[in-house]
């Protein structure tokens, strides 16, 4: 290769002799043949050849960058050299570069990445200054080479190195490599965390035995202490000769397992686990095991362990060998069937079939055969529980055979009260109707003296007397009509006629016929309807029946300057609700389910103010639910009380639909 700084010095010291002009000439043409035969060789040596002008912009690049990256030499011509390049291999690298370029300095294996027509491209190049004939600086001439492949393979194979490193980060257990030399190359923080005592003295090529030793120095290993080089020269035969896995306890009382892997290039890989709470799992099963047993054999069931195919007793207790009459010899390794303790041999297989589909049986009677040939009514109870490493059936017995002749007792008393219920429910009815003929009479002949049908009254004393009989008469009758409604709700006599009901006429019906009584206790009394109130299918009278008593009751117990307030609505469920609002003195929610019971009345609201028979709201629910309905209450001591009447969305009609007929209580 020609020297080219050799020449650059000669060039020098011919100028110093002050050359004549014919020797500048030849001068001139054996210095153009060198740079023609410098170019040619670097275009056989290297990849391409380039130069750039005094400005550092790219003057020429040789055809062969064509064939070499299939990009144009064009595409760097006129460019300066931080047009182009993307990034500097290293990240200082481009300053130097340029700094080499503004001092006119040489430079070597530049490597930098640009974006060419045909992708991404890594580059190196090399180049050295040009000077004119004067020795001033002309620019630089130099070589490139394309190192794509080179670059890539190497960041894939950092990437893949990267990964293999993330992945052993990854790991939730100790990770160490060794050579096949046995010395330490990779290890996790995992295994750092594994064993802080010498994490701090691993470094990579430490051999094996460095590391023994220093786990010994440490006590890591107590048990081996005394023994520390025979234990080290052990261990290292049995990792040469390839150890099973293994379990050690650590001072602090961890639990390690070890488990080392021999690599295909003769390295070894060992994988560290802290399994102390897989050990005090184990040892808490132990535990639960003899606790198990303690609690088998003294439970008070009829307890056995046996296979869940064919029955096979594996343990029974002595509370099931009382029962069943056999001894423990004569019934191990036998099965239920061959006992024949099941007396319907199909009740076992639903028994087995709800344990397979469940996990658990609960409540399973059934019929037993003792040894004896005696027949036990029982309760069985069954589960799957792991025994000496098998699943199997525990399952648990209970003697109902003096509580199912109570049963057939306490069946037969239940019978004889529904019947006497059914005959006191018809003897009120029965009642109700010969008590309600003199009634319509005393209260027709009452009013006739009231309104001196026959004759003005003499006395203005029996016309009071009057109307305490009328007032008297027709709460008695009120008092009977609800219970003969009630008599005939339990006797299933009750029926209702069903018709289009208008709510908004209904409830307006209904405030005008308690209105009188509200304004004499100063209570105002108001309706609510949203803008459409849909028509309803209902038994208007019962219908009426159930807003009254709602309405009378608000009223009651509401005190002066207070208010009752009915709401209607249809909710977007499709359920229409009656909602009756008073700021009563309402109730502790302990008690409202004792105000639905028949006859029954709040002691602590009782005075003569606020007088009944208890009657009113039992009625009104049952006529709500005659209806598919229900009624709720819900107060608060002090600060009234909400009563609401909802209906299920068949009973709501839609425009122009009509329903009439009749339906028993229970339809």
């Amino acid at each position: 290769m020609v020297d080219r700084q050799g020449t650059l010095k000669r060039r020098n010291r011919l100028a110093k002799d002050h050359l004549s002009h014919e020797d500048r000439e030849a001068f001139r043409d054996a210095d153009r043949n060198w740079d023609r035969l410098h170019a040619g060789l670097a275009e056989l040596l290297t990849d391409w050849v380039w130069e750039s002008d005094a400005d550092h912009r790219i003057v020429y690049v040789s055809e062969r960058l064509r064939t070499i990256m299939g990009v144009d030499p064009a595409f760097f011509i006129g460019k300066l050299r931080t047009e182009y390049v993307e990034e500097a291999a290293e990240p200082e690298a481009l300053e130097a570069h340029l700094e080499d370029l503004k001092s006119g300095r040489p430079f070597r294996d530049f490597v930098y990445s640009t974006k060419t027509p045909s992708g991404l491209r890594y580059i190196r190049i090399s180049g050295n200054p040009v000077f004119d004939r004067n020795g001033a600086f002309a620019g630089y001439r130099g070589i490139g080479a394309d190192i794509t492949d080179r670059i890539t393979a190497e960041q894939r194979a950092e990437r893949n190195n990267q990964a293999l490193v993330d992945a052993v980060e990854s790991l939730n257990v100790g990770f160490a490599q060794y050579d096949s030399d046995d010395r330490l190359v990779l290890w996790n923080t995992a295994y750092m965390k594994l064993y802080p005592e010498y994490a701090d003295r691993l470094v990579p090529g430490m051999h094996f035995r460095e590391i023994l030793y220093a786990t010994a120095e440490r006590n890591i290993i107590p048990q081996e202490a005394g023994r520390v080089d025979e234990w080290v020269e052990q261990t290292l035969r049995e990792r040469t000769a390839g150890r099973a896995p293994f379990e050690f306890q650590i001072p602090d009382g961890r639990w390690m397992l070890v488990s080392d892997h021999r690599t295909s290039l003769g390295g070894v890989i060992s994988l560290h686990a802290d399994i102390t709470e897989m050990k005090q799992r184990e040892e808490a099963q132990r535990q639960s095991e003899r606790r198990f047993a303690v609690s088998f054999n003294f439970s008070p069931g009829m307890t056995a362990i046996a296979d869940i195919e064919d029955g096979t007793q594996i343990d029974v207790n002595e509370k099931w060998l009382a029962a069943y009459g056999w001894s423990r010899d004569e019934v191990i390794g036998k099965s239920v069937l061959e006992l024949g303790i099941w007396l319907d041999p199909a009740d076992r297989k639903r028994f087995i079939d709800l344990l397979m589909a469940n996990g658990s049986v609960r409540d399973f009677e059934t019929r037993h055969r003792t040894k004896s040939g005696g027949i036990l009514d029982v309760i069985v109870a069954g589960e799957i529980v792991p025994v000496d490493g098998k699943p199997r059936l525990l399952v648990a017995g209970y003697d109902i055979t003096d509580r199912k002749r109570a049963e057939v007792a306490i069946l037969a008393a239940k019978e004889e009260a529904e019947l006497a219920n059914r005959a006191k429910s018809e003897f009120l009815a029965n009642m109700s109707h010969e008590l309600r003929t003199p009634l319509n009479a005393i209260l027709g002949f009452s009013q006739i003296i009231r309104d001196g049908v026959l004759g003005p009254v003499g006395n203005e004393k029996y016309l009071e007397y009057a109307d305490d009989i009328k007032s008297s008469g027709q709460h008695l009758l009120d008092i009977i009509n609800d219970i003969l409604d009630l008599s005939r709700i339990d006797a299933g006599q009750a029926t209702l006629e069903f018709e289009e009901v208008d709510l908004r006429d209904t409830v307006d019906s209904c405030l005008s016929l308690v209105r009188e009584r509200a304004e004499s206790a100063g209570v105002s009394l108001k309706a609510k309807y949203r803008k459409s109130v849909p028509a309803l299918s209902a038994d208007r009278r019962k219908l009426k029946q159930i807003l009254i008593n709602l309405l009378s009751n608000a009223v009651k117990f509401t005190h002066r300057g207070g208010s009752v307030i009915v709401e209607v609505a249809l909710k977007k469920t499709g359920y229409l609700s009656i909602v009756v609002r008073d700021t009563g003195i309402g109730i502790e929610p302990a008690d409202i389910p004792t105000i639905f019971e028949h006859f029954s009345q709040l002691e602590q609201l009782l005075t003569r103010e606020h007088e009944g028979t208890g009657l009113g709201l039992p009625l009104a629910r049952s006529l709500c639910e005659l209806h598919g309905g229900t009624l709720e209450l819900t107060s608060k001591k002090g600060k009234g009380t909400v009563a609401t009447v909802c209906f299920p969305p068949e009973r709501v009609l839609p425009e122009r639909k009509r329903a009439v007929g009749k339906r028993s209580s229970t339809g």
